[in-house]
């Protein structure tokens, strides 16, 4: 099936999660992020949020900071066939049977239907092999010119993510995010299905913490060179920076039945190059496992690490593919009700269905524009008709939509920026000429 038609999707943002287990003292930010610009009369609802915290790319009328091919062939050599190559494999893996052996078993991840439809039409728009109507031959042909159409993926927001470092003065786990959304290659239509590329920073957290908080003070012309600089910093492996840590999905395009699905990737070599191998899901046991004595039993055995915002869970608990298939899902572990709530929130399906506040933006925080409902049928959401609002909706800056959990101008100390950007301060604070080591109150330890 060719995708003439778009499903609108999402990604939450994070990794790909956003739910705090940890909070700062974000007076401080409040205060300055509560008062308007000098001379912006703008109200709150449309003025963007700041572009050292979360950077929106405009979705219309303005060059994207990085393309997606530069992401991809970053983990090559940088060039289009790199990037189309890799971007062909990873597509590939929905549609096959994946499996990972591990020292306690196999864990699987079957195909997802449909799976091939991105793919054949990306290819077809390349002209890159021959496919008939319904694609059945784009399994074969010739893909040597699939570097001539753009990988169908677009850039919605540059993410910073200094606040899970755990030092100021040193590498300590920091990240930046790169968020896209997949695209019709046909119509350049949003689809459902959103990635986040995860990188990890070298360097004192501190100096990332500075080269992002330099983009607040920037004119338009300033900022786009400081986010293009900062964005290849991230992608190009070779200039030793950064390193792509995984890449996370989530996807409604290929399932039958509308559900969201929630896949992570590693970066790996192979004999014909860089490609991204499917990985176990952190924090995130198979769902088969909901409400059995034996995930009881692991959740009460791991009360520490869960209250730190860690589900380590072990191998044999693994999977390889989450669905989400209700905004209001949580697991169901243990009657302690407090560590149950604690051990969802650090899970990705848990994190992106009950344990966020409820909204009418659900199982997502960073988004394209959703389409308007469709009368007399209804737009399709998540597999049905769109849920009634249970609160205000999401804002929507340059053609993004932004869940109010995230940014709130109405309840700006309760937002997750908010408490990022008090880390953030936290950092550009410390006095790491002076000290070695100024480890960081209030920083995240999950997604």
């Amino acid at each position: 099936m060719i995708l003439h038609k778009s499903v609108w999707g999402a990604v939450a943002l994070g990794a790909v999660c956003a739910c705090s287990v940890a909070s700062a003292d974000p007076d401080a930010a409040n205060a300055r992020r509560t008062a308007p610009a000098v001379g912006d009369d703008n109200p709150p609802d449309t003025r963007p949020p700041p572009p050292d915290l979360l950077y929106l790319q405009p979705q219309e009328g303005a060059a994207p900071i990085l393309d997606f091919e530069a992401a991809l062939g970053g983990l090559g050599n940088g060039s289009a066939a790199d990037a189309a190559a890799i971007g062909i494999a990873w597509l590939d893996s929905w549609s096959k049977l994946q499996t990972i052996q591990t020292d306690e078993g196999v864990l699987n991840a079957y195909p997802r239907h449909g799976a091939d439809s991105l793919r054949c039409e990306w290819l077809r728009v390349a002209k890159s092999e021959i496919c008939d109507d319904r694609c059945g031959d784009c399994v074969t042909g010739r893909s040597a010119r699939a570097e001539t159409a753009r990988v169908p993926f677009r850039l919605l927001a540059i993410v910073n993510r200094v606040d899970l470092g755990s030092d100021a003065c040193s590498e300590s786990g920091a990240e930046a995010r790169l968020i896209y959304v997949a695209t019709s290659p046909g119509t350049g239509a949003p689809l459902g299905f959103t990635t986040i590329l995860e990188y990890g920073l070298h360097g004192p957290t501190q100096q990332w913490a500075a080269r992002f908080r330099a983009l607040r003070g920037a004119n338009a012309a300033q900022s786009a060179g400081l986010l293009r600089e900062l964005a290849l910093d991230l992608v190009r492996q070779d200039r030793g920076l950064a390193s792509l840590l995984r890449v996370r999905t989530n996807e409604t395009t290929f399932g039958a039945l509308g559900q969201w699905e929630l896949r992570e990737f590693r970066p790996t070599s192979t004999p014909e190059g860089p490609r991204l191998a499917l990985a176990p899901l952190a924090g995130t046991p198979g769902a088969a496992l909901d409400g059995t004595k034996a995930l009881s039993g692991w959740v009460e055995a791991n009360r520490a690490s869960i209250r730190r915002g860690d589900n380590p869970i072990p191998p044999r608990m693994q999977t390889l593919a989450i669905t989400l298939a209700k905004p209001t899902f949580r697991w169901s572990s243990t009657t302690d009700r407090d560590l149950a709530t604690l051990f969802s929130r650090n899970t990705c399906n848990g994190c992106h269905g009950g344990e966020r506040p409820a909204e009418d933006m659900a199982f997502q925080m960073v988004a394209p524009v959703r389409p308007p409902k469709q009368d007399p049928q209804p737009q399709p959401y998540y597999g049905s008709a769109p849920p009634e609002p249970v609160g205000p909706p999401p804002l929507t800056i340059h053609g993004v939509e932004l869940s109010r959990y995230l940014v709130d101008p109405t309840n700006r100390q309760g937002d997750e920026l908010a408490r990022r950007e008090g880390v953030n301060d936290e950092v550009l604070r410390a006095r790491c000429a002076e000290e070695r080591t100024h480890l960081m109150t209030g920083r995240r330890t999950v997604h």
